[in-house]
């Protein structure tokens, strides 16, 4: 089972039911952990949970948790500066880093720093020109200032990445070379791979001629790095659109190709699964929401049914490093940076224990919080 998210359910009670994800019966939720729901309050979004009493395994050290939901961060990040909820986690997501400051400004507040398995990538469209030509793609990977959007983005909690993409986060990570901005080497590389502007409008034409104008499809959370990519490639003269669309329109257009780069990101649990480290994202073999599935390459495809027939950890070690070089050498995806998950949590409560899949919202760190 790829992702290990079946769950045993009660036949008795849900074979009855037509339409299950639309039963919100308080009645008949169940549960067999450390902690039963004890109440749900959809209006104000807010789930309770109270001790199990017949868990006879490790005992919490809390008798109580309320799970609260927000429209947006503005509300969670005045719930948190006024002390009404105690910690904040989003699964593959961060803490929003301007606003830790000020948070850390209460005086309440503690704030973990861990390295973030999923992170911000420039998706390639690997099936149609200019960008399936790799001298493309490299002159790209040098045309882009990733110390900007570092800063821009995460206010500097994080770190340039490797042209291998894996993060060092990861097992058998690969030191490969470092992403570098060097945006004469960017136009050198164009000018030798035949790119030039003949007809003197500013605008750089492909060898066959056609004028490089490109369309970066994005959702509308990524627009600020949206607009410096659109600097960045001017200065390497070429144009780009800015396509914004909801997730639904994103989906489909991504999945007819129908775009020459696109912003988006990993998450912890994406870049684990399928054949581990990140192939779950690039296999054509593969689909699904966030699933580009750019790279048809045998050698890549093999890689990847290498590692899963894999039978020692020798051997994952040496296909993981192949697939960090594959990646180096190939660009199919430029991470713009490697983050940090900020987790901020209140100094009244101690015994938090994070881990790199679900952060803070794990069984061990419920069986550990306990007040300081």
């Amino acid at each position: 089972l790829e992702l290990a998210t079946h769950n045993v359910l009660p036949k008795h009670i849900w074979e009855k039911v037509e339409n299950a994800t639309e039963k919100i019966d308080e009645g008949e939720i169940v549960g067999c952990g450390p902690f039963v729901i004890s109440k749900t309050d959809l209006g104000a979004g807010i789930v309770y949970f109270m001790k199990n009493p017949y868990w006879t395994g490790a005992q919490p050290k809390i008798d109580a948790i309320e799970l609260h939901t927000f429209s947006n961060m503005d509300v969670l990040s005045l719930a948190l500066e006024k002390g009404e909820v105690d910690a904040y986690w989003k699964y593959a997501g961060t803490y929003p880093a301007a606003n830790i400051q000020k948070l850390k400004g209460t005086g309440k507040f503690e704030v973990e720093e861990k390295p973030n398995v999923g992170f911000a990538i420039l998706g390639i469209n690997l099936k149609r020109e200019p960008t399936s030509d790799l001298k493309f793609r490299e002159a790209l990977a040098y045309g882009i200032n990733y110390e900007e959007i570092l800063k821009l983005d995460a206010q500097g909690y994080g770190q340039v990445a490797n042209r291998g993409l894996v993060p060092p986060s990861m097992a058998y990570f690969k030191e490969t070379e470092p992403l570098k901005y060097d945006p004469d080497q960017a136009k050198k590389i164009l000018a030798e791979a035949g790119y030039k502007d003949s007809d003197g409008d500013g605008v750089l034409e492909t060898p066959q001629g056609k004028a490089v104008k490109l369309t970066l499809l994005i959702q509308s959370s990524y627009q600020r790095i949206a607009e410096l990519m659109v600097d960045y490639l001017k200065a390497l003269g070429m144009t780009a659109e800015i396509k914004t669309v909801d997730q639904s329109t994103w989906y489909t257009l991504k999945e007819n190709f129908d775009y020459d780069l696109t912003l988006t990101r990993t998450t912890p649990w994406g870049m684990m699964v399928y054949a581990n480290w990140g192939s779950a994202y690039f296999d054509s073999r593969r689909t699904g929401q966030g699933v580009l599935r750019v790279v048809d390459d045998p050698e890549y495809l093999k890689l990847c049914d290498q590692i899963m027939a894999a039978t020692s950890e020798d051997q994952l070690e040496e296909y993981a490093h192949e697939m960090q070089d594959y990646y180096a050498k190939n660009l199919p995806a430029i991470p713009l940076y490697w983050g940090e998950v900020i987790t901020p949590y209140n100094k009244d409560w101690t015994g938090w224990v994070s881990n790199p899949l679900y952060g803070i919202y794990n069984a061990d760190n419920f069986l550990s919080v306990q007040k300081a």
